[in-house]
């Protein structure tokens, strides 16, 4: 019988739970389970030290929205992806990112038009090559044309951010900021240390 009890207890537990959180939301009071961090300060402050530099995609995380922060980056929770076949918006960024970025490491320039559009053939079919493998995605009947695509609306792209470059020089490509010492930040009488990467 006590075995019996056992999961009716713990459902019950549970339910109780579950109804706290719903009547704290029905009078409008955020809580931990809403992304309002102040209730949980032990956690907050393992995961999150006063000494850690916070990235400043993080903090943007944070802005946007607590609860996914909370979820996220303090439990640690990721969401469970279906499987699909070809590239999804997140690996299309990726790709073009990481061409874009040897492009113009490689031509050293952002408004040698004629150098950066040599060297795309090149470095968008050896970056494509292994996309599949390091995106983790199935190559479709449609990714010859997917690749043409990227690799045309990169030209494009190449050809418009040129004629916005004149004046500008290549300076750095991926600069890390606040390493080996983050960036300390003063609002008032709070502070925080930030660290980062720009493109």
């Amino acid at each position: 019988a006590a075995q019996q009890e056992a999961p009716g207890r713990e459902l019950s537990e549970a339910m109780e739970a579950a109804s706290l959180v719903l009547r704290a939301r029905h009078r409008r009071r955020m809580g931990p389970y809403d992304g309002d961090l102040r209730e949980v300060p032990d956690l907050l402050a393992r995961r999150f030290p006063p000494g850690r530099a916070w990235s400043a995609s993080r903090l943007e995380e944070y802005r946007a929205c607590p609860l996914w922060f909370y979820v996220r980056s303090v439990l640690g929770l990721e969401p469970r992806e279906d499987p699909t076949e070809g590239l999804d918006s997140r690996q299309r960024g990726t790709v073009v990112h990481r061409i874009l970025e040897h492009v113009y490491a490689l031509c050293g320039a952002v408004d040698d038009v004629e150098a950066l559009l040599t060297a795309l053939p090149e470095v968008a079919a050896r970056v494509l090559d292994e996309a599949p493998r390091l995106e983790g995605f199935r190559e479709t009947a449609w990714w010859q044309h997917t690749r043409a695509e990227i690799e045309e609306n990169l030209r494009k792209s190449i050809v418009a951010m040129a004629a916005e470059a004149a004046g500008y020089r290549l300076r750095a490509l991926e600069a890390r900021f606040g390493e080996p010492k983050a960036l300390e930040v003063r609002v008032g009488a709070t502070s925080f240390r930030v660290r980062g990467i720009i493109d």
